[in-house]
């Protein structure tokens, strides 16, 4: 995940940094608010970047900037146009795009607009046209538990070893490790990862009985809903698939996939 803590498009190592993730055969994503200025398509697209999350809160200018601070809408266009087009032009189908609306008082009424009038041409049909999605991820039952412990690893640019994308506070010690160059270890099952871990499991005692050194683990008293409702759904899953590679799957196989 090439991003956290700042606009990953503003390093332009990032697509180099995706390309040697890549030669490890690394799934990659990142999201950016795509408001810059400079932005090199063809680099991201040639990268091998699987998934791009765009960060857009509205479906005109007016209501974007309030929340995008001296942010342009018609310069975010214009880069998701590029950066479709070098997809197109490659045949790649991917970096798969997706369009991330954070919903506020001010610009909730702007949700159906965005996920119905801004347009942007398919890369396997000159005919058919890409949506970017706004729908709302669904609230689904689920087994209480967090995705990012099991599926991701974060590091910050001192080389802080955290399990997902909060920030450390005092009171809760979210560094779980420290990146070594000479020494790392076993960096995804360090000992307050594990102790994290066990939380999730229904024969753990209760934090009462136990003792860790240093501030309590931050997932023992996380208060994200991660812990009672997953953060994707099947829909979600079933548009990765076809937008990733439509026809590799049969339906059958898709519903399999998709379903539960």
């Amino acid at each position: 995940m090439f991003c956290n803590y700042g606009e990953p498009l503003l390093n332009v190592n990032t697509p180099r940094f995706i390309r040697t993730a890549k030669r490890y055969l690394a799934q990659t994503m990142l999201a950016t608010s795509l408001s810059v200025r400079r932005f090199d398509a063809d680099a991201y697209i040639e990268s091998g970047l699987d998934y791009m999350v765009l960060s857009i809160d509205g479906a005109s200018q007016a209501v974007y900037e309030r929340f995008r601070k001296k942010g342009s809408l018609e310069l975010v266009c214009d880069n998701i146009r590029k950066l479709v087009a070098a997809r197109q032009r490659s045949g790649k189908r991917t970096p798969v795009i997706s369009w991330q609306f954070l919903a506020f008082r001010h610009n909730w009424q702007e949700i159906p607009p965005a996920a119905f009038e801004h347009e942007f041409e398919a890369p396997w049909s000159g005919a058919s046209a890409e949506r970017l999605s706004a729908d709302p991820v669904s609230n689904v039952p689920a087994t209480p538990g967090c995705h990012w412990l099991y599926k991701n690893i974060v590091m910050d640019a001192n080389g802080r070893i955290l399990p997902c994308c909060a920030s450390p506070a005092p009171d809760k010690e979210l560094v779980f490790s420290q990146f070594d160059d000479v020494d790392a270890g076993d960096l995804f099952n360090s000992e307050r990862h594990k102790f994290a871990r066990s939380f999730f499991a229904e024969t753990h005692p209760s934090v009462n009985e136990i003792t860790l050194s240093g501030p309590e683990p931050f997932c023992v008293k996380c208060n994200w809903e991660s812990k009672t409702r997953p953060d994707i759904n099947g829909q979600h899953i079933r548009q990765y698939f076809w937008a990733a590679s439509p026809g590799l799957m049969s339906d059958e196989t898709l519903e399999l996939l998709s379903s539960w």
